[in-house]
């Protein structure tokens, strides 16, 4: 997995700058760095836990598929052990796409629900 993923709705990531087109195409860059734990959003930082971030890398490193709350929780978080509620998700969700809302309006409208599914990175 890399350590900084810089990625677009188009499919594409990497570690370079990439294009997120939103549902308005207004042109966004969310560039994730796993290695200092930070998340850029248009070149503006958001604050973040580390499951928020790594849930948010977990949608974005496989932008169009759809992802159940136990595989993002599975993939969000290194306590196997630990009991939590797959609705948990649901909570993280909705603060990462308030958080993209605060830098731009409807930016959280690129993670997606998928009704009775999961969630989804913006196609």
């Amino acid at each position: 997995m890399p350590k900084s993923t810089t990625v677009s709705s188009g499919g594409k990531s990497g570690l370079t700058s990439n294009p997120i087109r939103s549902a308005a195409n207004a042109i966004t860059e969310l560039a994730i760095d796993r290695e200092r734990l930070t998340i850029s959003f248009r070149g503006a930082p958001i604050t973040a836990t580390l499951t928020e971030l790594r849930l948010l890398a977990a949608l974005v490193e496989r932008p169009g598929h759809v992802l159940s709350r136990d595989r993002l929780l599975a993939l969000a978080r290194d306590d196997h052990d630990s009991v939590v509620a797959s609705r948990l998700v649901d909570t993280y969700v909705a603060r990462l796409r308030r958080k993209l809302d605060e830098l731009e309006p409807g930016a959280g409208r690129l993670i997606e629900t998928v009704t009775g599914a999961g969630y989804r990175w913006g196609r």
